[in-house]
């Protein structure tokens, strides 16, 4: 038995032949399978690439959001520091007409008091 008788022996072994054949029967509906399975994957990746433009539109409008409550903030704190001055003012000028007042006051009980 030499080399070449059996490696003929091998090639025309009935199990092979039938495994070769199955392979290549197989291989058709592996493809398709896979092609499935590919396109499957790829409209999940379409999917995903249209949540993440939703998602972008959604953090331009929570950045404007913020962007516009800062700015609200900081014009609130302006007129919030403006009427607090405006309060001091007002209360300093009340403590002078207090004590103007109260002086005049005074000084007409002083009168009173000397002309009894």
């Amino acid at each position: 038995m030499n080399a070449e008788s059996a490696a003929e022996k091998v090639a025309e072994n009935v199990w092979f032949r039938l495994l070769g054949r199955g392979a290549l029967i197989l291989v058709v509906p592996f493809l398709g399978y896979v092609g499935s399975v590919a396109a499957g994957v790829s409209s999940k990746i379409d999917a995903q690439q249209d949540d993440i433009a939703g998602l972008k539109s959604r953090v331009v409008v929570l950045e404007n959001n913020t962007a516009r409550g800062r700015e609200d903030r900081v014009e609130f704190q302006r007129q919030t520091t403006q009427i607090l001055r405006e309060l001091q003012a007002g209360q300093t000028e009340l403590t002078k007409q207090i004590a103007a007042l109260s002086a005049t006051i005074e000084a007409q009980q002083r009168q009173i008091d000397r002309e009894r």
